[in-house]
């Protein structure tokens, strides 16, 4: 703002001044000629500094955006001269914004209030750290990604001597940022106009932008499905749920690798050994199971990593037994094990890592398929949890040692088999039980009280498929079990990640008639749910067991996209979902960002302790970003609630486990 008082009879031609505030002071920029002027700063506490008014630009390194300037001549002129500052262009959101490793940082410098015209310099991006560290971005690194040797001590220009005005053509975006690995953290960045006047004296004009840098690749797969190795898989409904291929599960991971997937399961039922078919030789099924995983190892270089498992059943049936009037509460002293996925890092296991459990019958016929399946004399079985993790360390001692894990699944409903959190013979191995399956083609086992708002969906009531709030996630969180989340669809139907037509078909066959024959498959509820995996790049086996096992998850019931979240300590480190946090480094600075792909809009994201089902914070949109208070619980949990369409959809990130 320049601003003429007093009118001497013949003052000397005033020049044009500009003021730039930033780091290290105030660049005076002059157009015309000083003589006869005297320049003078006005500071805030009402001083007066004479200047050495010099060529341009003039650097006073004790001014701020505050200081007024003023040019005098013969004590009747007076010019003043107000500093403008540089804001920062951020088209990244939420602020301040969550990247994970393939995102870029679009950075950008706007005069913040008016023009400058004169104002000029070289333009530079510069990058604290936590730890205060400054350090300068190389520019033949813009093309790339941004790695520890494109940051420099001594400072190095993007474009030299670059006037304000054309800022906006020097608008750009930082390549993809990763971290120290292991160590998400928050940085700040920011694009400056370096001014030095000719005594060498610099002023910085910008601004910094704290930014969250997750530093991980979100993947999705499918850890729990089946095929028709299983002895309720029902791949092709059309034939009395015979083999779709030529073989079971023939395309199973290639349906996943077309389903978009990064990553699936093959986790078919470990009860059953043999499959017998009309007309063909009888299939062992692990060694077949064994065989899909290998066949499927080239897609690893199509960036697909396929991981071997099945499914340990132990289904324990009260319903013979209940009584009019009784519910699943009545019975939970019996319900004593349940449903376990069992997942290996490695893509072969002997035969006895495969347990079983207990079985009425000592073989299964599926209707009229044609497909019957029985054990082997001498099956390695184990009826509670207890003896399972035995049989598993027999196996480690018979075949040696392998990387696995466990989750239940479907926890909260009485039929196929719940989980009674409270029994201590229930309670998981936290070496090797670190996640639960919150939702899937049976439905969400999320929340204790399904009446509570946001905790309706995808409850599965009808007939003998009773909720039990004992058996939801929830109650598992309440009880201090540090158990993160995944989504899987649990099909029947060999098309792991196959969400959006309908769930699959399971073929245990009914006489739904009464007529003495079975004759019904019958399907399942849901369209079922994927796994998101935050995983160190590249995106492989050993990132994706990893990333599992710190329970970097999330789980979607479809919506995919831009999903990330973080809490960001005083120290700057972020913690992701599943991490765990001492109570004292509340308060948190808690960023999460929901910008799905596709039709799905986001109503809210809400941020729930487990115990009440308290809603802590909410706020409505793609972004929430609050300060998070210690909760008094022993974890927290985001929600986001999306709509497409008609059709309610649910992303729930693993909690954030608080160690008291």
């Amino acid at each position: 703002m320049l601003l003429i008082l007093g009118c001497p009879e013949d003052p000397p031609t005033a020049p044009t001044v500009e003021g730039l505030a930033g780091i290290g002071g105030v660049a005076l920029f002059v157009e015309g000629s000083l003589d006869g002027w005297t320049l003078e700063a006005l500071d805030d506490d009402g001083g007066t500094r004479p200047l050495d008014p010099g060529p341009s630009p003039v650097i006073d390194p004790e001014g701020s955006a505050s200081t007024t300037y003023t040019l005098s001549a013969d004590g009747a002129s007076i010019l003043e001269v107000a500093p403008r500052e540089l804001a920062l262009v951020d088209t990244t959101s939420p602020s301040p914004p969550i990247l994970l490793a393939d995102e870029a940082l679009e950075l950008g410098l706007a005069l913040d209030g008016g023009d400058a015209s004169l104002a000029r310099g070289n333009l530079l991006v510069r990058r604290v750290s936590d730890t205060g560290e400054i350090t300068y971005l190389n520019p033949g690194c813009l093309e790339g990604t941004l790695e520890a040797a494109c940051w420099h001590g001594e400072l190095l220009t993007l474009v030299d001597e670059v006037s304000v005005l054309e800022l906006g053509d020097h608008t750009f975006s930082l390549p993809p940022y990763t971290p120290a690995a292991g160590e998400p953290r928050t940085a700040r960045f920011g694009p400056y106009l370096q001014v030095v006047d000719d005594q060498g004296q610099e002023v910085l004009a910008g601004k910094d932008l704290r930014a969250i840098f997750v530093g991980r690749t979100l993947g999705f797969g499918d850890l729990h499905a089946h095929t028709n190795l299983s002895g309720d898989g029902c791949e092709d409904i059309e034939d009395r749920c015979g083999n779709r291929g030529d073989y079971p599960g023939q395309d199973h991971f290639e349906t996943a690798l077309g389903a978009d997937l990064d990553f699936a399961a093959i986790t078919d039922h470990g009860e059953w050994d043999v499959l017998h078919q009309e007309g063909e030789a009888p299939i062992e099924i692990w060694d077949a199971t064994v065989d899909l995983v290998s066949a499927a190892l080239p897609l690893e270089d199509e960036g697909f990593v396929p991981f071997l498992g099945y499914e340990w059943t132990n289904f324990v049936n009260v319903l013979d037994q209940m009584g009019e009037g009784e519910t699943g509460d009545d019975y939970r002293d019996q319900l004593v094990a349940g449903h376990k996925t069992v997942l290996f890092r490695q893509t072969s296991a002997c035969q006895d890592y495969r347990i079983g459990s207990e079985s009425e019958t000592p073989i299964l016929i599926k209707g009229d398929s044609g497909q019957s399946y029985s054990k082997f004399g001498d099956k390695v079985e184990a009826t509670t949890v207890a003896d399972f993790h035995a049989a598993m360390d027999a196996a480690e001692g018979a075949c040696g040692a392998l990387d696995w894990m466990t989750f239940f699944h479907h926890s909260g409903y009485l039929v196929p088999t719940p989980v009674d959190w409270a029994l201590p013979a229930n309670e998981p191995d936290p070496e090797v039980e670190r996640l639960v399956e919150i939702s899937s083609e049976h439905g969400s086992s999320e929340c204790r009280d399904p009446t509570q708002d946001g905790c309706d969906f995808r409850v599965t009531d009808e007939d003998f498929h009773e909720h039990l709030g004992w058996g939801s996630v929830q109650e598992a969180l309440s009880l201090g079990y540090r158990l993160g989340f995944l989504g899987g669809t649990d099909s029947h139907d060999g098309r792991p990640g196959t969400l959006g037509d309908g769930p699959s078909w399971v073929g245990i066959f009914q006489d739904l008639d009464g007529d003495g024959q079975a004759d019904e498959a019958i399907q399942l509820f849901h369209d079922g749910a994927l796994t998101g995996v935050f995983a160190e790049p590249p995106l492989d086996r050993v990132a994706l067991w990893d990333a599992l096992y710190d329970r970097n998850t999330l789980a979607t019931t479809g919506p995919r996209g831009r999903l990330a979240m973080a809490a960001v300590t005083e120290d700057g480190l972020a913690a992701l979902p599943g991490d765990e946090l001492v109570a004292d480094v509340f308060p948190l600075a808690l960023t999460v960002v929901a910008e799905p792909d596709g039709p799905y809009q986001v109503d809210r994201i809400e941020v729930v302790e487990p115990e009440g089902g308290t809603v802590l914070h909410q706020a409505e949109g793609g972004s929430l970003v609050v300060d998070l208070e210690d909760p008094g619980t022993d974890a927290v949990y985001v929600r986001v609630r999306l709509w497409d369409g008609g059709d309610e959809h649910r992303v729930w990130f693993s909690p954030l486990f608080i160690v008291r």
